[in-house]
C-alpha cells in the first residue's frame, strides 16, 4: 500500500494499547402472535416519557382517498409557510420551506426518521439575511443533506447550507453566485453520492436570463467554477434537474411565441454537455410549469399546457422521447404539476379546479401513478377535500414504496395568502391503537432471521359456536396447521422449518358455520444472514447485507464485547481521512458510528476465533462512490465475481486485499481474483468513479 495510506494504520497498530472491556368481520375475533422481541408501539424519548403529536387539522377527512393517510399539518406558525422541496433516504423524510413567521422570508427545515410518523421540530437554516424570494429546494445522500435557496445580497443571488449528519447540526452558509448586481434565481439542486448539482437562473450577461451549472464532487466542501449552459437573448427561467449516478438531465422554459420545455444533459458528472432538444413544439401554446424525475436509463417529464397536465418520457437517457400524453382527464383547470419517479413506479400530483364548488376558485390536490415506467397510467384520484380557499405549491415524493406529498394550504384562515404546510402519505400508517386483547401483538413489518418461525394465530369466537372452519395461509399456500379449542375459540399454530429471506404473507380465513367469517392478512420480513469468521487481532472485513439499523452497535451486536477498536479510511474526507471507534473511549470522542454495506472495515477482536452473523436485506444495487486514489470499500452482494468483471468500468488499477496468514498484512491481487461477499478491499483509481454493483 502507497505511504500515505498504510502509515497512519500501522502507527495505530503499533502504538495502541489494547484495553479489555386488530381486525374482525361481524362476531369472530383474531389475535396474530409471533415468537419476535416485543415492539414498542408508543414513541417515547430518552426519559421514557411520551413524545406530543400534532394536533389533528381542521376540516381533516381521515384516510381520504382510501389508503392514504389523513392531511397532516406541518407548520402551526403565524402568516405564511410555503413553497415547501422534499427529500428522502430510507425512512427520512427531510423538508424545507420558506416562512414569514419572523416577519421576514427565512428557510425553515424539519425531518422525520420513521416515514412520516412522527416529526421533529421546525429549524431556521437561513443564516445571512431575509429574503422574500428563498424558494428552498433540497436533496440528500446518506447523512449529508443539501439545501439551495435565494437569498439577497446586492440582489438575488443562490445560497447554499449542508448538513452531514441527518440535518442534527449545519455547516455554514455559503453563496454560491457573484455578488455582481445581476439577479441569480431559481435554484434547483441534485446530488449523488458526493456529487453535487446545482443550476439556476442568471442575468449576469446582459441582463437575459439563461440557465447557469455548478458543481461539488466534495459534498459541498468546495465548489467547481460555474458554467453557462444557455446562451440566447430571449429569456430563459424554471430550471429543474434530475441525477442518475453520474449522468445529469436537466430542462428548462425557453421563450419562442410561449414557453417551451428544452432539455440538455451530461453523462459525465457535468464536465461536458450534449447538445439540447426541445420538447414541447412552438406552436403558440405555452408549456410551463414543468418537472422532471429520473430513475437510471428512464427520464420523465410532466409539465402544464393550456391548464391541462401532459407527459413525455425517455427510455434510453434522453437520446430519443416518446410521444406526450395527457394525464389531467376532465375538463377545468389542472395546473402546477410535480412528478417522481421510484423504480418503475411514477408518481405525478397537480393542482385541480374541477371541485371548487361551493369555494369557485378553490383548488384540490390530484394523483396520478403509473407501475410500469409510464405505459399505463390509472385515472385522476382526488387526494384533499379542505373545500376551502386555493391552493399553493405542491411536490410529491416516493422511497421504499411509500408516496409522500407536502403542499401548503390557507384551509386554517381561509386568507388566500395565510398558507401552512401539510403532508399525506400512501400507504396509510399502521394502526398504533392499543389491541383489544390483552395477548394481542401487532405483527405488520416485523423481523425474524431464525429458522424454525412459529406463526400462531387465536381466534375468538364471542358467539361461543363451537365448530368451525379455519384455513391458514402462508405465502399463498394452505399449510398444515394445528388447532387447538379453548374457551372462546381455537389456537391455530404453524411452525415453519425456516424461511428464504424476504417478505412472508400469512392469511387466515374462518367460518364458524353461522354466518360470521374473517379473512385477514398480515405480513412480517425474513432477515438474510451471512457468518463471517474472525480471528482475535485484526481483520479486514465488510458487512454484504442491506443493514436494518447501521448503528456499529447494532450491526455488531453479534460479537458485542469481543471486540474493541474499529477503523475506517473515508477517501472523501480532506482533512482526517481515518474514522474510527473504540471501546475504551468515551463516544464522544469516536467519529466512526455507523457501518454500511459500501464500507470496508479494520476490526480488533479481543478474544479467540469467533463469527459475527450479519443480518439484513439481501442487497440488488448499491451505488459506491470511487475517489482518485485509494477507498477502503466493501463487496455489498452474494454473488461472487472476478476482480476484472466487478470493477470494470470504475477505472480501478490496483486492488489489494487482507492476507490472514500473515498478520496485518495485506497482499495486491490480479484480475483473475475472486471477490467474495464479507471480504473488505483496498481499490486505487486514478480518477473519480462510481462503482455499481448491481449483480
Amino acid at each position: 500500500m502507497i505511504e500515505n495510506v498504510i502509515n497512519p494504520f500501522t502507527d495505530i497498530l503499533n502504538n495502541m494499547q489494547i484495553q479489555g472491556k386488530s381486525s374482525a368481520v361481524v362476531s369472530i375475533t383474531l389475535v396474530i402472535i409471533l415468537l419476535l422481541p416485543a415492539v414498542n408501539l408508543t414513541a417515547t424519548d430518552s426519559d421514557q416519557n411520551p413524545i406530543p403529536q400534532l394536533e389533528p387539522i381542521e376540516n381533516a377527512v381521515s384516510g381520504f382517498p382510501p389508503g392514504w393517510s389523513e392531511d397532516v399539518r406541518q407548520t402551526y406558525a403565524p402568516d405564511y409557510s410555503r413553497s415547501p422541496d422534499i427529500a428522502f433516504e430510507g425512512d427520512f423524510i427531510y423538508i424545507v420551506w420558506k416562512d414569514k413567521r419572523s416577519g421576514s422570508y427565512e428557510v425553515y427545515f424539519k425531518k422525520s426518521e420513521d416515514s412520516g410518523l412522527i416529526w421533529s421540530e421546525d429549524v431556521k437554516i437561513s443564516t445571512v439575511s431575509p429574503s422574500p424570494f428563498c424558494e428552498p429546494r433540497i436533496a440528500v445522500s446518506g447523512s449529508h443533506t443539501h439545501v439551495v435557496w435565494e437569498g439577497v445580497d446586492f440582489t438575488r443571488e443562490v445560497h447554499y447550507r449542508n448538513s452531514t449528519d441527518y440535518g442534527e447540526t449545519w455547516n455554514d452558509e455559503v453563496r454560491l453566485t457573484e455578488d455582481d448586481g445581476e439577479m441569480s434565481y431559481l435554484p434547483c439542486i441534485s446530488v449523488s453520492g458526493n456529487c453535487v448539482h446545482v443550476m439556476w437562473t442568471d442575468e449576469r450577461n446582459s441582463g437575459n436570463p439563461n440557465i447557469y451549472y455548478r458543481n461539488s464532487t466534495t459534498g459541498g466542501l468546495d465548489w467547481n467554477a460555474v458554467q453557462r449552459l444557455t446562451n440566447y437573448p430571449n429569456p430563459e427561467a424554471g430550471v429543474d434537474i434530475g441525477v442518475n449516478v453520474s449522468n445529469i438531465h436537466i430542462t428548462w422554459a425557453r421563450w419562442l411565441t410561449q414557453n417551451e420545455v428544452f432539455y440538455m444533459s451530461s453523462s459525465d458528472g457535468g464536465t461536458t454537455w450534449n447538445l439540447e432538444h426541445q420538447l414541447t413544439p412552438d406552436n403558440g401554446i405555452g408549456t410551463d410549469p414543468h418537472s422532471i424525475a429520473v430513475w437510471q436509463d428512464h427520464v420523465h417529464l410532466v409539465y402544464e399546457e393550456q391548464s391541462e397536465v401532459y407527459y413525455i418520457n425517455s427510455t434510453d437517457g434522453g437520446t430519443s422521447w416518446n410521444p406526450s400524453r395527457r394525464i389531467s382527464d376532465l375538463p377545468g383547470s389542472s395546473i402546477n404539476p410535480d412528478i417522481c419517479a421510484d423504480d418503475e413506479k411514477v408518481h405525478i400530483i397537480w393542482q385541480d379546479q374541477r371541485d371548487n364548488n361551493p369555494y369557485p376558485g378553490a383548488w384540490e390536490i390530484y394523483y396520478a401513478t403509473s407501475y410500469n415506467n409510464g405505459t399505463d397510467w390509472s385515472g385522476n384520484t382526488r387526494l384533499t377535500n379542505s373545500t376551502v380557499g386555493s391552493r399553493g405549491y405542491q411536490i410529491v415524493g416516493a422511497d421504499n414504496d411509500n408516496v409522500h406529498v407536502l403542499w401548503s394550504d390557507n384551509r386554517s384562515s381561509g386568507i388566500i395568502n395565510e398558507t401552512e404546510l401539510f403532508y399525506k402519505r400512501s400507504p396509510d400508517f399502521p394502526d398504533l391503537s392499543p389491541p383489544s386483547h390483552t395477548n394481542e401483538t401487532p405483527l405488520p413489518d416485523s423481523y425474524k432471521d431464525a429458522p424454525g418461525t412459529n406463526v400462531s394465530v387465536h381466534v375468538t369466537d364471542p358467539s361461543g359456536v363451537n365448530e368451525s372452519t379455519i384455513q391458514l395461509y402462508v405465502n399463498g399456500s394452505l399449510v398444515s396447521h394445528t388447532l387447538t379449542p379453548i374457551t372462546d375459540g381455537f389456537n391455530v399454530s404453524y411452525i415453519s422449518p425456516g424461511f428464504d429471506p424476504g417478505v412472508i404473507e400469512c392469511r387466515i380465513v374462518a367460518d364458524d358455520n353461522c354466518s360470521n367469517t374473517l379473512d385477514y392478512t398480515w405480513n412480517f420480513t425474513v432477515l438474510a444472514l451471512y457468518e463471517i469468521q474472525l480471528h482475535e487481532g485484526w481483520n479486514l472485513i465488510s458487512v454484504p447485507h442491506v443493514q436494518v439499523d447501521i448503528a456499529i452497535d447494532e450491526v455488531l451486536i453479534d460479537i458485542d464485547g469481543k471486540w474493541d477498536y474499529i477503523q475506517w479510511y473515508d477517501a472523501s474526507d480532506l482533512v482526517d481521512k481515518w474514522k474510527t471507534n473504540a471501546t475504551f473511549k468515551p463516544q464522544q470522542l469516536n467519529d466512526l458510528l455507523f457501518l454500511n454495506r459500501s464500507m470496508a472495515f479494520w476490526i480488533n477482536i479481543t478474544e479467540l476465533d469467533v463469527n459475527l452473523t450479519v443480518r439484513g436485506h439481501i442487497s440488488t444495487y448499491t451505488e459506491i462512490q470511487l475517489y482518485a486514489g485509494w477507498n477502503l470499500v466493501g463487496y455489498p452482494t452474494q454473488t461472487t465475481e472476478t476482480v476484472a468483471n466487478a470493477l470494470w468500468g470504475t477505472g480501478a488499477d490496483r486492488v489489494e486485499v487482507y492476507n490472514a496468514t500473515e498478520p496485518y498484512q495485506i497482499k495486491e491481487v490480479g484480475a483473475t481474483y475472486v471477490m467474495k461477499p464479507g471480504e473488505g478491499y483496498w481499490v486505487h483509481v486514478p480518477a473519480n468513479s462510481v462503482w455499481v454493483v448491481d449483480w
